[in-house]
């Protein structure tokens, strides 16, 4: 699975969860997974509903909020920046604006660099789709980038995030070119992490590193370095050979060229 990680006990001590709430977490996160390699709107809305449910019963723990922010992170990208058939601006905000309240909410019962960085990510795609915003939306992703980096320095799902901010950000916060700075050091980390032994139950997170490999590629593509942008999507299928928005974007890089 490639949305597991290690015990809670070990990342969240004193916090515990309700073995009904931990049901609906794992089943959520198992429809997250599947959403993602299908690329398939209605398992992401499944897996927002076990999460939704987990949040219910157990409210004052921070992972099902945790999983809200990821899933609506997940949509946004779904109706914002896949596909032009999926996208839909309005449905993308909507996204955007209730992954900034569950993440909010996230990091007031556990201060994390994953969940600040994640509202930094989805604050930059709110500017990117309302540019006008980065007025005053622009120093609030700075204040979460700088939180980011502080608590999760060698997280890759910050660091991974935090590229990602970047290349959907206005260029002054950084552009492009600093986002592939992040997303480089986050392929590292990513490597790092796959090399550790996976623990029981899979409720925390071990997620994105195909991902990180799609953005990267996606900047190469961008910029004009075809050759490192046919080398990361092969990466990517690697790293996780059902990854269909990496195995979409490289058939359609060589047919175009």
């Amino acid at each position: 699975m490639l949305f597991v990680t290690f015990l809670i006990a070990v990342f969240l001590p004193g916090q515990t969860l309700a073995p009904a709430a931990e049901s609906m977490l794992e089943q959520g996160i198992i429809e997250l997974e599947a959403a993602y390699n299908g690329w398939d709107i209605n398992r992401f809305e499944t897996g927002q509903g076990f999460f939704t449910q987990a949040r219910d019963i157990a409210p004052d723990h921070y992972l099902p909020y945790y999983w809200l922010g990821v899933s609506h992170f997940f949509m946004t990208i779904y109706y914002r920046y896949a596909w032009p058939e999926d996208q839909n601006d309005k449905k993308a905000l909507d996204h955007i604006e209730a992954g900034l309240i569950v993440l909010k909410q996230a990091i007031q019962k556990h201060a994390d660099g994953e969940s600040y960085a994640l509202l930094a990510t989805l604050i930059g795609m709110k500017i990117d789709l309302k540019p006008l915003t980065a007025i005053w939306l622009g120093p609030q992703v700075m204040t979460y980038k700088d939180k980011a980096q502080q608590l999760g320095p060698n997280n890759p799902r910050a660091c991974y995030l935090l590229g990602v901010s970047y290349y959907y950000g206005p260029g002054f916060l950084g552009g492009k070119e600093k986002g592939l700075e992040h997303l480089l050091k986050a392929e590292e980390l990513f490597k790092y992490e796959s090399d550790q032994p996976y623990s029981t139950p899979a409720l925390l997170p071990r997620w994105g590193r195909s991902t990180c490999l799609v953005f990267i590629a996606r900047l190469y593509s961008q910029t004009g370095r075809l050759e490192q942008a046919r080398s990361y999507y092969q990466k990517a299928l690697i790293v996780n050979p059902n990854d269909l928005l990496a195995r979409k974007e490289l058939t359609r890089l060589i047919q175009k060229n």
